[in-house]
């Protein structure tokens, strides 16, 4: 933030009236008396991955970031006609960064490992001249109570038949997605998105960790739709939220294919959350954030749905998710989806959550932490954001 160039007559325009008497203006016009260069000072920033923003508060700063620009690359500028107006054009331009980092990370998790490197195409390809491939389907069926969940699941099995496209369409940190088609049981070819885990080592890839990934999606389905009661009870129009059945298959002629297979969701994927207390502020929603938070509340703090990500419908009354992460009160739990943080990654989503009346109305317990509700509540009434009142309509 500046309303004057710095040292050096490279930065200001000599022929502007105010600078012509340099001597009385500019006491080093050869620059920084410590001869400190520009060059690595703005590089270094570069370097660090900090954002680099201008407040231009006069016009005779221009010339210098021009200058700034040449180094660094593009600079974006805080256009701030009025002093009030500095804090939400901040937020608008950080909560972009933060938003962009949030959806170019599927999940965050620590790894090392090798992974499977393949030519991505968004092109589907001819049905009629792919492989039909005999398989086995893996399901998980969905639990009937709370106290199912901490017993092993029950699993069902048949077989069935899948097409799969050559190549993935899309990749995040843990999956590659092949658009495809698969029918079971005799049933119908229908469209599918089948899921390929990401890593090239075999340990982590075995028909268990699908299994793992699996257990956690039918999870996050079943409290989904608890969390879908609950609202109805309380408000008029809720946005509900609706994770599809999914289940695993795999090639009778090469094992070691395996795959999760979800209905196509065809529109991009957005997150919105997660597994350690990311947010998107961009497009927040007080009903997602609300429902990380009353599974949490409803399984007496034993397992958190975090990873919120999907695509809310068209209509805007509904939010289809797919891929979710779980933290459980057992760090051992499902390990080999290595997205379950436990008890420190509960930590992190209150670390950065702000209880709205979404979760005051649900009866949850208020969470307190170091961010100034005040100043959260102007944050959300930024321009580029959406308000935290029109996820709900009470009765």
């Amino acid at each position: 933030m500046c309303d004057a160039p710095c040292h050096g007559k490279n930065y200001y325009d000599k022929q502007d009236p105010r600078f012509t008497a340099v001597n009385k203006w500019d006491n080093y016009p050869n620059g920084d008396p410590n001869n400190r260069d520009v060059n690595k000072l703005l590089l270094d920033i570069k370097r660090q991955n900090i954002q680099y923003f201008s407040v231009q508060l006069t016009e005779y700063t221009e010339k210098m970031f021009a200058e700034f620009q040449l180094i660094y690359g593009p600079i974006f500028q805080l256009d701030v006609k009025k002093p009030n107006d500095l804090i939400k054009s901040v937020s608008k331009a950080v909560t972009n960064t933060i938003a962009t980092t949030i959806n170019n990370t599927m999940s965050v998790f620590k790894t090392t490992e090798q992974r499977k490197h393949y030519s991505l195409s968004n092109i589907e390809p001819d049905w009629n001249k792919m492989n039909v491939y005999p398989i086995l389907i893996t399901e998980f069926i969905l639990p009937t109570t709370i106290e199912d969940l901490f017993r092993p699941l029950f699993v069902g099995t048949g077989q069935g038949r899948m097409q799969i496209a050559t190549n993935p369409f899309a990749q995040g940190s843990l999956r590659y997605a092949y658009y495809g088609k698969l029918a079971s049981d005799g049933s119908q070819m229908i469209d599918v998105v089948y899921k390929e885990l990401i890593s090239a080592d075999p340990k982590y890839t075995t028909l268990e960790a699908y299994k793992q990934h699996l257990e956690t999606h039918v999870i996050a389905q079943f409290l989904a739709d608890l969390f879908n009661q609950a609202q109805r009870k309380i408000f008029r129009k809720p946005i509900e939220i609706v994770y599809a059945d999914a289940d695993i298959v795999q090639h009778m002629q090469d094992e070691t294919k395996i795959y999760q297979v979800e209905r196509r969701l065809n529109q991009k994927i957005q997150k919105w959350n997660n597994n350690c207390g990311g947010i998107d502020f961009v497009d927040y929603s007080t009903t997602l954030q609300a429902f990380s938070h009353w599974t949490y509340h409803r399984t007496a703090g034993r397992m958190m749905v975090v990873d919120l990500q999907g695509v809310k419908s068209s209509q805007g009354n509904e939010y289809l998710l797919t891929d979710p992460a779980i933290h459980y009160d057992d760090i051992r739990r499902c390990k080999e989806t290595r997205t379950n943080f436990g008890v420190k990654g509960m930590r992190e989503f209150f670390r950065t959550h702000v209880c709205s009346k979404v979760c005051q109305n649900l009866g949850l317990e208020k969470v307190t932490n170091e961010i100034d509700e005040d100043v959260a509540k102007e944050f959300y009434k930024s321009d580029a954001i959406s308000t935290i009142t029109e996820d709900f309509e009470e009765n």
